[in-house]
């Protein structure tokens, strides 16, 4: 490695890493998608095992166990994946392509699914009446919790959050889903509401032994965590026409982290979405067609329209043409009222990551 010190002068120092000797963190996030068939699909909890979740993208991904680390790995490698029918071809996409797939792949592929692990073994450990395993009462829960919202969004949340709840900040801002009652611009994402919300609810049912309970609560966790994929789908499906190699792989990642979710509900909505957005693909993205075949199926994914909202122009400070939000659906504003334990629930999740 070259380091400059003071001097101005560059040293190059030498040093060896040996990743199963000199690593104090037992974890990483390749290993949250090479480790997940093992935890997720083969495993033998009496709960939910195999988790539904998971088994959506193992099965979209053609039996596919570390479907999200073959797609970071390449993007990293600048090498053509494929996993089932679904194929990524990054031979011949660029630097800056490549670092968005990289960074939403780690984040939105990876991290995402893990946590929704992390909730299922509480709930293992619920139905198993271990409610003190992993040290400490629901500790899994709260790592759940924890690796929803990273480490740099302390306990009100930051603009330096790197991972899902910051994502859901950012993209409430693109489609005017801000606020208790998912309507604003500005203020704490309608999905960050409820989710905190159920983070302690859940984690609640668990404590006082309400397994089935929790399990219902971590369904509906498990599909709002899901809406902010779509937006960004939607969001850079509308962006594609700028034509901007870095909008266009960012859309293409979000929508291999919502695609499995999609095609459960149906294949052919699924492989237009995937035909306009995937890696490689070239040519012009069909905005419309990609919003549509969300939203035919929002009543099978659990989301609303009104959770989802539209793309909003700030220039014109109204929709852009043809993204509108969609009618029907569950109202956001009703579904579930404004989270007073935002405090709470993420500052216990956070440093109970590190117990």
């Amino acid at each position: 490695v070259s380091v400059t010190p003071s001097s101005g002068t560059p040293i190059s120092l030498s040093y060896t890493y040996n990743v199963a000797t000199n690593n104090n963190n037992g974890r990483t996030i390749a290993g949250f998608s090479t480790g997940a068939k093992a935890k997720m699909l083969d495993c033998a909890a009496p709960g939910g095992c195999p988790y539904a979740d998971y088994s959506k993208f193992y099965d979209y991904y053609g039996n596919t166990g570390d479907y999200a680390h073959r797609f970071v790995l390449g993007a990293l490698t600048k090498t053509k994946v494929t996993m089932g029918s679904f194929v990524a071809d990054f031979t011949g996409v660029g630097d800056d392509g490549r670092v968005e797939a990289v960074k939403k792949g780690t984040a939105y592929m990876n991290i995402w699914m893990y946590a929704i692990r992390e909730f299922e073994d509480a709930l293992d450990d619920c139905v198993e009446g271990r409610l003190t395993n992993n040290d400490d009462p629901v500790h899994a829960w709260d790592e759940g919790v924890a690796f929803y919202a990273g480490s740099l969004e302390g306990a009100e949340g930051s603009d330096d959050g790197l991972l899902l709840y910051r994502l859901a900040e950012k993209r409430c801002a693109n489609f005017k889903t801000c606020g208790q009652d998912g309507d604003e611009l500005t203020g704490t994402s309608h999905v960050n509401v409820q989710l905190v919300k159920l983070f302690n609810e859940g984690k609640g049912n668990i404590l006082n032994g309400r397994c089935a309970d929790a399990r219902v609560v971590k369904e509906r966790i498990a599909q709002l965590m899901s809406v902010p994929l779509i937006q960004g789908t939607i969001r850079y499906a509308h962006e594609s026409k700028r034509g901007t190699e870095k909008g266009q792989l960012e859309g293409s990642t979000f929508a291999a982290a919502v695609l499995p979710v999609v095609a459960a509900c149906s294949a052919e909505d699924a492989s237009t979405i995937y035909n306009q957005m995937k890696v490689g693909g070239g040519g012009a993205t069909d905005f419309k067609a990609v919003k549509k075949a969300f939203e035919k199926n929002y009543g099978c994914m659990g989301v609303s329209c009104d959770w989802v909202g539209g793309l909003w122009d700030d220039g014109f400070e109204t929709y852009f043409d043809g993204a509108d939000p969609c009618k029907g659906g569950g109202s956001a504003g009703s579904t579930m009222g404004y989270a007073a334990g935002l405090l709470i629930g993420l500052g216990t999740a956070l440093v109970s990551m590190w117990l």
